[in-house]
């Protein structure tokens, strides 16, 4: 894969001819500061014009191998997709939207409204699957401190 050339504004080469990227975006923790952690992943998003089968194809060692390398994390996503993948995922993608470096092309999230509802709706389940962990942490310790009263018990 011939390398972007990187600008201020994110333009550069096209990094493969057959992949008709419409923007390169890099997002997480990596790119927030100057040195490479061990502990995060290299999360990118490819947003494409058009999806070419032998396009992906050509590529796919190369993600491979970045993979192996860098804990490379490709998510790869149609223009057209980005309001219904916003809604649909609405943590990740609000999330998406506030943080990220744009490596190649135009900044196809700068507009991206994720959907109060969604993102409310996200909250509670996470706040539901907070409550049901607790509340199973909680019946196990009453049942461990249940069998530890009856085997006083039986004891004496």
């Amino acid at each position: 894969m011939a390398r972007a050339k990187s600008t201020a504004r994110g333009g550069g080469k096209r990094p493969h001819a057959g992949a008709y990227p419409g923007s390169i975006r890099i997002i997480g923790g990596r790119w927030r500061s100057r040195r490479l952690r061990s502990s995060s992943d290299v999360n990118l998003i490819l947003v494409l014009r058009r999806f070419e089968r032998a396009a992906a194809e050509a590529i796919e060692g190369r993600l491979n191998v970045a993979r192996a390398a860098v804990g490379l994390r490709v998510m790869f996503l149609l223009e057209g997709e980005i309001a219904a993948a916003g809604a649909a995922f609405a943590q990740k993608f609000s999330d998406i939207a506030r943080r990220r470096r744009v490596l190649y092309g135009e900044d196809v999230f700068a507009g991206l409204e994720v959907p109060r509802a969604a993102l409310v709706a996200r909250e509670r389940q996470v706040l539901l699957n907070a409550e049901l962990g607790q509340s199973q942490i909680q019946r196990r310790g009453n049942a461990k401190e249940s069998e530890r009263h009856d085997a006083d018990r039986h004891a004496v």
